[in-house]
């Protein structure tokens, strides 16, 4: 038996697909393809299946990954060619590894966040109400929590998310690239963040992509 890492991307109308549904896509294409996987023993035996990270819906990302544990005699790149032949459009397997991080490791991840405009373009202060908003020391929020088995509302400051950013203007769009805390301690769902900003901001964009570029370990190396 031998543990290994999946990667992929999760693109166009596949990044409508939620969680759990990738979760059960994911189960189907490794059936399909024949991936001889190893089983958990017990009364309910089901393959070994854990992703790194949750990806929020309505996202893109190119650093997706799944491990698996498998049994008998198939090379990784075998393995990456059975499952592209299985899995639905918009979810392609970019590598497979035998050696790789904890997914405890994982601390940050990049996202790129590009605001679409038509028509005129952007107004000279649509940058400008960005940074002000970022640069702020408090950019206060409303999140659902849970407390003694009931939802309640809390005020989060997303500031204390925020690791770094930066800001590129284009013609008719502004593009974002920001890390924000990941992982199991400190997570932020990006959606959060960016419907804060789109509040505030007195420009509002005709479109808002988010893509998931990178997950980052704490000393800044890519998490793989």
């Amino acid at each position: 038996m031998e543990e290994i890492r999946v990667y992929f991307s999760k693109t166009g109308t596949a990044k409508y697909i939620s969680h759990l549904d990738l979760m059960r896509t994911v189960s189907r294409a490794l059936t399909r393809a024949e991936i001889p996987l190893w089983y958990t023993e017990g009364f309910n035996p089901h393959p070994f299946l854990t992703f790194a990270l949750p990806l929020s819906l309505g996202i893109e990302s190119y650093c997706e990954s799944f491990d698996i544990r498998i049994v008998g005699d198939i090379t990784n790149e075998e393995i990456k060619d059975r499952l592209n032949s299985t899995l639905p459009e918009g979810i392609v397997i970019t590598g497979v590894s035998n050696k790789f991080s904890k997914c405890s490791d994982i601390a940050f991840a990049e996202y790129e966040t590009v605001f679409e405009f038509d028509g005129e373009g952007i107004s000279d202060g649509f940058s400008d109400e960005i940074k002000k908003l970022l640069d702020s020391d408090e950019l206060i929020t409303t999140k659902k929590a849970k407390q003694k088995g009931r939802k309640i509302d809390v005020e989060v400051n997303l500031k204390d998310f925020i690791k770094d950013y930066s800001l590129t203007r284009d013609k008719n769009s502004i593009t974002l690239i920001i890390t924000l805390c990941a992982g199991n301690s400190r997570n932020l769902n990006p959606t959060v963040l960016f419907d804060r900003l789109l509040r505030d901001l007195k420009q509002k964009p005709d479109l808002t992509r988010i893509k998931k570029l990178r997950l980052l370990k704490d000393d800044g190396e890519e998490f793989k």
